[in-house]
């Protein structure tokens, strides 16, 4: 028997080249990073934020106990348009090292907070399906998704003014 050929499990496999720019099945998109559309750039899940910023313009703002990344609004999900940023807590020992595995939107205010809901669950059903998990009260609502280990979490919740959270993560 041949030995290399008996070894050759150790050796690395060759990831498969993906053509983000033309691939239109999010799923295969959404496992690797986000893609913002616009821009023809993809952050990869797992890469330090300080390298996507040399690619994608992106501001930093430092507070006492974290450090948010505005990345501006940008098309992601195919056709989805939303100004995004991503949140490292001081606290949180995920946050040392900075690397990029969540994304966020936010709004406040009851007329944007509802249309919002409707317009990112409208969307995400039209390219990914129905929620896989949906629990739904008089004052909240939260759907989420998973495709191939990244999660997507719509939270909608109405106190005093409308708040919508939409995050997607690699879990």
């Amino acid at each position: 028997m041949n030995l290399m050929a008996l070894f050759s499990f150790f050796k690395k496999k060759k990831e498969v080249e993906i053509d983000f720019l033309n691939e239109k099945d999010q799923r295969k998109i959404i496992s690797s990073g986000i893609l913002f559309e616009d821009a023809g750039k993809l952050l990869k899940w797992g890469s330090p934020v300080k390298e996507l910023a040399l690619s994608v313009g992106v501001k930093e703002k430092i507070f006492a106990d974290r450090t948010v990344y505005n990345w501006g609004e940008h098309t992601i999900l195919n056709g989805l348009k939303l100004a995004v940023t991503t949140t490292f807590w001081n606290h949180k020992e995920e946050s040392r090292d900075k690397r990029f595995n969540t994304i966020e939107f936010s709004v406040v205010g009851n007329e944007e907070a509802d249309r919002f809901l409707k317009l990112i669950t409208a969307h995400i059903e039209g390219q990914l399906g129905p929620p896989g998990n949906k629990d739904i009260t008089e004052t909240e609502v939260t759907l989420k998704w998973m495709i191939n280990g990244v999660e997507l979490k719509l939270h909608f919740l109405e106190k005093h003014a409308s708040k919508l959270h939409f995050e997607i993560s690699k879990v």
